[in-house]
């Protein structure tokens, strides 16, 4: 397996960004501040990713037909293993063509995100356009405090991680009623689909409870050291 490919890209840019970050506020300073640290550039990642869902949706939908005829009918886990092992050169690092890859691959899960015309597809594309400038503002606000406004940062906050957690819920309880998991088996379903929805819907929460703390004490204690 080579050493930069999908899934190290990945590790890259989460070990590079939350490092800066843990750099300035220490990893063991406060867990629930390193979790949402962690979580905000996840998700900065994952909506530079959307972008890309909504910029290359055509190649998305070219490459959703081969990957169905190839790997369709039992197979799909295999086209995720090759994807994320999939060797990547540093300049496709910063290529969105190549990050869009991964909604060919979970289209097969669910099409949804090969159908312009979808809930799924425009609940991403709208994460993705929407929720990069909230989670840097949290991030700035957690290592510069003294440069923020508590009640701008915590309206910003808890408006913000609201709809990550609203969306979140909509499109996995649309996925049950669509009855998508009878194509998947329980790991398929519990990897793809169970684990990623619940990280966007625990974490969000946390980042609501912490806002919550932010517009009820009028300042960023809940950021401090435990």
């Amino acid at each position: 397996m080579a050493i930069l490919n999908f899934s190290s890209g990945i590790f890259l840019w989460l070990a590079l960004t939350c490092g800066i970050c843990f750099a300035k506020n220490k990893l063991t300073g406060n867990i629930s501040v390193s979790l949402l640290i962690f979580f905000n550039n996840l998700n900065i990642f994952i909506a530079i990713c959307e972008i890309q869902l909504h910029r290359h949706i055509d190649l998305i939908r070219r490459e959703y037909q081969i990957l169905q005829d190839k790997y369709g009918g039992g197979n799909e886990f295999e086209a995720c293993v090759n994807l994320l092992s999939m060797s990547m050169t540093p300049r496709q690092l910063f290529d969105g063509r190549i990050w869009a890859l991964m909604w060919s691959t979970y289209a097969l899960f669910d099409p949804s995100y090969q159908n312009p015309e979808s809930f799924g597809f425009f609940i991403d594309v709208g994460n993705g356009y929407t929720t990069i400038l909230p989670c840097v503002i949290v991030n700035a606000s957690i290592l510069f405090p003294q440069a923020f406004s508590s009640l701008f940062v915590g309206c910003v906050a808890i408006a913000s991680y609201w709809q990550m957690l609203y969306g979140t819920l909509v499109y996995f309880l649309s996925f049950l009623h669509n009855e998508r998991q009878k194509k998947m088996d329980v790991l398929q379903f519990v990897l793809f689909v169970g684990i990623t929805n619940m990280v966007w819907i625990i974490f969000p929460a946390l980042g609501i409870w912490m806002a919550i703390h932010i517009l009820n004490d009028g300042n960023f204690s809940v950021f401090d050291p435990r």
